[in-house]
């Protein structure tokens, strides 16, 4: 580019010095362009002048073109690689597999799943990244490390009571913690989580929760009103705010309000239930051994 302008000005330069010195070698000129003897060759400097520019810049372009071309060969790849879709593989499907074909991670995983989620998760996780693992091994270390961390009592039998609240929620958990300082021996662990469980959660069924499953695919405010007071809960008509079997509350002012609580309620009360039929049903089992009252 720069080289075509410096071109440029070198030819202007040359047709106006013939063009000056014609002027001035002709004396005819010196009163009118028009009475010039040779004003013919004024106008060969101009004329070269055009020429050299169209004759330059056919060449520029020409060379532009062609180097264009160069290029685009040379973009060009010599092997066309198939691109390769990797599908990710799911969390836990690995563990997953080993528990569904091995009869010892399935155990473990049964009383894994007696646990907070939060072990759970971390029984997956672990057997997840070593498939061939022991999972007695594994389900017995997570256990080890949680009850350590849940053992806040000299007696073994709270212990393992207090375990089981956390299981449930921090709400159980909490009223555990006050009963049991308040009352100590006088009363057994199990038999406070049973009342406090009846207390917060004695209307949490499979049929109550599906009952709100009802009145959430209608989207009825009073439906959904009706639904959660069969539940305990209570809703206040004055300032729209509803209160828990456990005293905590939220805010429900319009359906959407209730609607979105709801989506949230229903899936933690899902696990609480879950936690509560292991701890009433299958996991609260106390047998007398050697005097002492063991809970399995």
């Amino acid at each position: 580019m720069y080289k075509l302008i410096t071109l440029v000005f070198i030819l202007i330069g040359a047709a106006w010095t013939q063009w000056v010195l014609q002027l001035g070698l002709d004396i005819s000129c010196t009163s009118s362009i028009q009475n010039c003897l040779n004003k013919d060759m004024l106008y060969f400097g101009p004329s070269i002048l055009f020429f050299s520019i169209a004759i330059l810049s056919l060449i520029l372009d020409h060379k532009k073109n062609k180097l264009t071309g160069l290029k685009k060969v040379e973009l060009l790849p010599e092997v066309i690689v198939q691109e390769v879709k990797v599908v990710a593989k799911k969390r836990h499907e690995d563990a997953l597999t080993v528990i569904e074909y091995s009869k010892v991670a399935a155990k473990a995983w049964r009383e894994a799943q007696e646990l907070p989620l939060e072990q759970q998760e971390e029984f997956l996780d672990k057997l997840d990244l070593n498939p061939k693992g022991d999972a007695e091994a594994l389900l017995k270390s997570i256990k080890d490390a949680y009850y350590a961390t849940v053992n806040h009592y000299d007696n073994q039998e709270a212990n393992d009571t207090f375990a089981l609240a956390k299981t449930i929620g921090e709400d159980v958990v909490t009223e555990f913690e006050r009963v049991y300082d308040l009352m100590g021996d006088t009363i057994q662990p199990m038999e406070i989580l049973e009342k406090i469980v009846s207390k917060f959660y004695g209307a949490l069924s499979a049929q109550s929760v599906s009952q709100v499953d009802q009145a959430l695919l209608g989207k009825d405010y009073w439906s959904l009103k009706t639904a959660w007071e069969n539940m305990g809960y209570s809703i206040s008509s004055s300032n729209q705010v509803l209160t828990r079997p456990n005293g905590t509350t939220a805010k429900v002012k319009t359906l959407q309000d209730l609607l979105t609580f709801t989506e949230m309620e229903k899936e933690l009360l899902s696990d609480k239930l879950n936690s509560i039929s292991r701890t009433t049903n299958l996991n609260k089992v106390i047998i007398k051994k050697e005097g002492k009252n063991v809970l399995l």
